[in-house]
């Protein structure tokens, strides 16, 4: 096989060399100069991350990162090696220093006696090293380059009779990389070219000659997908491309150097990996080799790797591990194998570069930063909101302007101005794409579209959520939205997964166990459902809301409770709900039939009549007149049972169902308001943007004054229709509880009746038995005065 200049620089050795690694290693088959270097597949894993293949890539590494790649060959007797070490400067820059390393054990040295090899008893070795420094920027949207200042140290060979020597070199090597698509779906696509050794180191050789490094044309194309769990990628070289004419030598057969056609040798290689379950990597990996120098079939070749990149043990920065085989598709079976390590620390580039903005920017937006927090933390949105504008339009450069897009955005959710909230949200996760406001933003879409009812959207965005990249506090919450969208479309065994997952520690614990025992109810799962709301109710709440989820799940207890015949048990729970919550009428009708079932008459009466006084609701008041006539009946006081229902009766013929034209008709109202409240949340964005004036104010606060009345009209509607089908629910109820009443009152005057007629019996007979006392009194006393006379 011949090679350009390399007989000349190793002698007889050289043709030994040049023979064993022609038959046996793959990275020096073609024997070019500098071919450890300029050959990737040895070191293929390091394709985006090394600076020897192209300096720009660099640019995508965002922590610092240490490489190192150990490559043994020909039984162990060479070996290869790269390790490197690359540091963020900054947002936009990357510096980096590499070393590669070419070694040989040690061999007999060879002569060249005529035609043949013949054998020394000396030993030999050789041993080369590059050092690379490397600075890359990406100085405009989405190109980036990069350059490597490079040092060769050289120990080689021997010439024939000479001994042993030293070469320095240096040279210079030029990348570009450009990022075509940057996707959530399509992914990250980058197109590379660098050129190595551009500048080539030079040395020099026997009779002063010099010989350079060999020069290499890649271009390189990745592709990475599903956030990074699939990598593609490809490169073509072309080698040694400003070569002379007559660099090119072969050995002729009396030994003597002659001339060799020129020939470009060309190279294609391809890689495509999986990342499985975030941890296990797995990489198919193939070459093609076209001609080489003197136009000869290069081979190409195949190969695997395996391995872990996890992550998770390491604050979600990269921590691999992985092993690489190839085999030459050749005649014989030559192999190679690689073991690689890499490993991210330190913190994100972004972070670092915004706690260094921090100590240098001036401390106004930072102060009004602070202060659009502690207002936003208040709940006082309005006022919040217009200072995040205020940062945004005067200081565009603020360090921490993704979270105050956030802010911005959360405060007109919690205005409930929706659509211009949804619509800022993806405004700024397409603004700021690597920023971790991106979760945030696509929780706040997913909540947002859970309130429009949107089940298909909720799902899209519970997609994005569930990746390994968000915070698990706000995958626990996508959670649970997904989990109550399951629920409205009655999929309760997949509610029931998704509430499982939340742990007790998160705010949305105890809505999700309450959420997850109803779902258990309408399984027909009682006893997990009792599981459920227990965990609930012993859940350390502090919100108002977490608070009145409690008191839902004991209310819910109390009545499955009463169902299964614990009345004790049942009475206990209802009476933990307190007078202040919601649900406290509720409460108090369950104790009041708790009370008849167990035949309590007093607590009975007392949470009938309490029921009657705390709820304005007339289909509850007249239930809880007829339980208070129950009681009253049972201590046979029928006449002030009477007189409570028909009361009660009088209340429930005034009570009718919620009328469904009625709540159209608002309905088309409250979409009206929500058009003219997208206006008013516009014109806010437009003052929150504009420079602060007197005027700016004056126009914020009557812009102020709509937005009340507006949200008024929203909060009201949206009241009404909760209730409504509260309503609706409890008018199923009127008839029953009408004729329940009914029949109470016929049966309480009938007892009335007898009573009455009871009572005049009584006091006939006592009467009579008067009267006869009488008559006996005066017969007793006629016979007294007979006998005395």
């Amino acid at each position: 096989m011949s090679a350009r200049r390399c007989l000349r620089k190793w002698g007889g050795a050289g043709l030994f060399l040049l023979v064993v690694l022609g038959a046996t290693v793959t990275v020096r088959a073609d024997g070019l100069p500098g071919e450890f270097a300029v050959t990737q597949r040895w070191r293929d894993l390091f394709w985006t991350h090394s600076a020897v293949n192209n300096a720009a890539f660099l640019t995508e590494e965002n922590y610092t990162t240490m490489r190192l790649g150990f490559a043994p060959t020909v039984g162990a007797q060479f070996t290869l090696m790269e390790a490197g070490l690359s540091v963020p400067i900054g947002l936009y820059q990357t510096a980096g220093v590499s070393w590669l390393g070419n070694f040989s054990g040690s061999y007999p040295r060879t002569e060249i006696s005529g035609s043949e090899l013949v054998q020394t008893d000396e030993d030999i070795s050789t041993s080369e090293n590059l050092f690379l420094f490397t600075y890359a920027i990406n100085p405009w949207n989405r190109l980036s380059v990069g350059a490597n200042v490079t040092l060769v140290y050289q120990s080689l060979f021997p010439e024939l009779g000479d001994e042993a020597k030293t070469n320095i070199g240096y040279g210079f090597d030029l990348g570009a990389t450009y990022r075509l698509l940057r996707h959530p779906w399509l992914g990250i696509h980058l197109m590379g070219l660098s050129m190595q050794n551009i500048l080539a180191p030079n040395f020099s050789v026997e009779s002063g000659s010099k010989e350079s490094y060999a020069r290499n044309l890649k271009l390189s194309y990745a592709m990475y997908l599903l956030e990074r769990r699939i990598e593609v990628g490809a490169d073509y070289d072309i080698k040694d491309f400003f070569s002379q004419a007559d660099a090119f030598k072969t050995l002729g057969a009396g030994g003597e150097y002659v001339d060799a056609a020129q020939n470009l040798e060309t190279e294609f290689s391809f890689r495509l990996g999986v990342w499985l379950l975030r941890v296990f990597k797995l990489y198919a990996q193939f070459g093609l080799g076209e001609k080489g120098p003197e136009g000869e079939e290069l081979p190409g070749y195949w190969g695997f790797a395996a391995g872990m990149n996890v992550p998770s043990v390491n604050q979600g920065r990269d921590l691999e591990v992985l092993y690489q085989f190839n085999n030459m598709l050749q005649g014989e079976r030559v192999l190679s194998h690689t073991i690689y390590t890499r490993v991210e620390v330190g913190k994100h580039r972004e972070e670092l570069y915004a706690r260094r903005m921090a100590r240098l920017l001036d401390a106004s937006p930072n102060d009004l930063y602070n202060k659009a927090l502690t207002l936003y933390h208040q709940e006082k949105y309005w006022d919040a909101f217009f200072i995040f504008g205020q940062i945004l339009a005067q200081f565009p450069d603020f360090f921490k302007n993704d979270w105050v897009h956030y802010y911005l955005r959360s405060c007109q959710e919690e205005l409930d101005m929706r659509e211009a909230s949804r619509d800022g949200y993806e405004h700024a996760i397409k603004t700021y794409p690597q920023s971790e406001v991106v979760p945030y933003c696509d929780l706040g879409i997913m909540r947002i579209n859970y309130r429009n009812g949107n089940n298909a959207a909720v799902s899209n965005q519970f997609t994005k959520l569930n990746k390994m990249s968000t915070p698990d506090s706000l995958k626990h919450h996508a959670y649970y939205l997904m989990g109550e969208t399951q629920m409205r479309q009655k999929n309760y065994a997949k509610a029931i997964q998704l509430f499982s997952v939340i742990p007790a520690s998160h705010p949305s614990y105890v809505f999700a166990q309450h959420s997850q025992a109803v779902a258990y109810v309408l399984s027909n799962n009682m006893q997990r459902a009792r599981e459920s709301l227990e965990a609930a109710i012993q859940a350390e709440v502090s919100t108002p809301e977490q608070k009145e989820a409690v008191n839902r799940s004991l209310l819910l207890i109390g009545y499955l409770f009463y169902e299964e015949q614990w009345l004790s048990k049942a009475v206990t729970a209802l009476r933990e709900i307190p007078s202040s919550s919601y649900y406290h009428e509720d409460a108090l009708l369950g104790l009041a039939w708790t009370a008849v079932k167990a035949q309590q008459w007093g607590d009975c009466l007392t949470a009938a009549r309490n029921l009657q006084k705390t709820s304005e609701k007339l289909v509850l008041q007249s239930e809880g007149a007829l339980l208070e006539a129950y009681g009253l009946l049972m201590q046979q006081n029928y006449s002030e049972a009477v007189t409570v229902l028909q009361m009660g009766i009088d209340k429930i013929n005034k009570a009718s169902a919620p009328d469904e034209d009625q709540l159209a008709v608002k309905g088309q109202k409250y979409q009206n308001d929500r058009i003219g409240y997208n206006e008013i949340a516009e014109s806010a964005y437009e003052l929150a943007m504009a420079r602060q004036s007197e005027l700016v104010v004056s126009m914020i606060d009557s812009l102020h004054t709509r937005q009340k009345s507006a949200k008024k009209e929203i909060d009201d509607y949206l009241k009404y229709a909760d209730e409504f089908e509260r309503m609706k629910f409890f008018a199923r109820n009127i008839e029953t509880v009408k004729s329940d009443m009914e029949y109470a009152l016929a049966t309480a005057e009938n007892l009335k009746g007898q009573k009455e007629v009871q009572q005049v019996e009584d006091e006939t007979i006592e009467e009579q038995q008067d009267l006869q006392q009488e008559i006996e009194k005066i017969r007793e006393e006629m016979e007294q005065l007979e006998q005395e006379e």
